[in-house]
């Protein structure tokens, strides 16, 4: 569905989508929330080194507020897991 989109859009939306996440664990919550897995992982391959790259910086942001994020086995739903400190 993001393919259907120009490289421009594709470019501001994922820069967006980074910006957004980055600043609380909520706002990343909401925006993984917003079913953008897998779609987001596909453009990963994308040839344009720009969407790449902010595809690649909102992962690292979503990735950032949580030591661990969990997913299922096909990747349909990604759900942040809080991990309690050791004893």
């Amino acid at each position: 569905m993001i393919a259907i989109f120009s490289l421009s859009f594709q470019r501001q939306v994922f820069s967006a989508l980074s910006q957004i996440s980055k600043h609380s664990v909520d706002l990343a919550e909401m925006v993984v929330e917003a079913e953008i897995f897998p779609a987001v992982l596909t453009c990963l391959k994308d040839p344009d080194e720009y969407v790449k790259k902010n595809v690649a910086t909102l992962i690292r942001e979503i990735a950032k507020h949580t030591p661990e994020v969990q997913c299922n086995n096909d990747y349909e739903t990604m759900n942040f897991v809080s991990i309690s400190p050791l004893d």
